[in-house]
């Protein structure tokens, strides 16, 4: 019964210090708890898919007209979001995480930027979101790889 006891406890704190973390993020950026946790569920969707190696979750995080916008060799790459779920599916389960640097929301409309890492390489993700029947979708990504 002790070890219940303290284990208990111990998932006290740890939930405690988790929600705290994301109530100070939500205060930065002028959002409720539950109005961030809501605007990260695309993007935790889209971490997933990298994590599981599959686009299936990354399909639930964007609209179906979504795209894909990057610069490379000096020129504007703008590709359907097809392109990304191509990416998962070919490259297999990896390790991926992120990091919220930035989120705006007016009504309907938000952008997040994240700083991802998927396996070794690193990149900036901004994305666009639009919000419908309640539920954040992402409209477009813009990447730069670090």
């Amino acid at each position: 019964m002790k070890h219940l006891i303290t284990i208990i406890s111990l998932l006290m704190l740890l939930s405690s210090c988790c929600g705290s973390q994301t109530d100070n993020s939500a205060d930065k950026f002028g959002l409720t708890s539950a109005e961030l946790s809501a605007l990260l569920v695309p993007v935790e969707l889209y971490i997933e898919s990298g994590v599981k190696g599959t686009s299936e979750c990354a399909k639930r995080a964007f609209v179906p007209q979504a795209t894909m916008s990057h610069v490379e060799a000096d020129s504007i790459v703008v590709a359907p979001i097809q392109a990304l779920y191509d990416f998962y599916d070919q490259t297999g389960p990896q390790d991926c995480s992120y990091e919220l640097a930035d989120c705006s929301v007016a009504g309907d409309a938000a952008m997040v930027r994240i700083e991802s890492v998927f396996g070794e390489a690193r990149f900036t993700d901004m994305f666009t979101m639009l919000k419908q029947g309640g539920e954040w979708k992402i409209v477009s990504k813009i990447f730069t790889v670090k």
